[in-house]
């Protein structure tokens, strides 16, 4: 094995690490603050939040930032995008958009 091989190597292992820690790290900051309903937006008194209300937030936020108008579903699939980039497996993507 020539050395430039090794560090590669090397190098692709320490990502592997550095992907895992940020995973598990996620994970364990949901799991901490998960609600028993399992929503990610609730309104103050953790109940179900009304996805008009979500979506209208998010268009705001969108316009804030000079960022062209999109889906608030299209963020799952560039949540997908990004993960496989960084080499995160399909399994994982799936597990994590929470299809079977």
């Amino acid at each position: 094995m020539k050395f430039a091989d090794l560090a590669t190597c090397l190098d692709r292992m320490e990502a592997a690490r550095s992907r895992y820690k940020l995973v598990k790290t996620l994970a364990e900051l949901y799991a901490k603050t998960r609600n028993p309903l399992d929503l990610i937006f609730t309104r103050e008194d953790g109940g179900r939040m009304d996805g008009t209300v979500v979506t209208h937030q998010f268009h705001r936020l969108l316009d804030q930032a000079h960022v062209d108008q999109r889906r608030f579903h299209d963020l799952g699939h560039s949540c997908a995008t990004l993960s496989q980039a960084q080499g995160v497996t399909a399994r994982v993507v799936m597990e994590i958009l929470g299809h079977s």
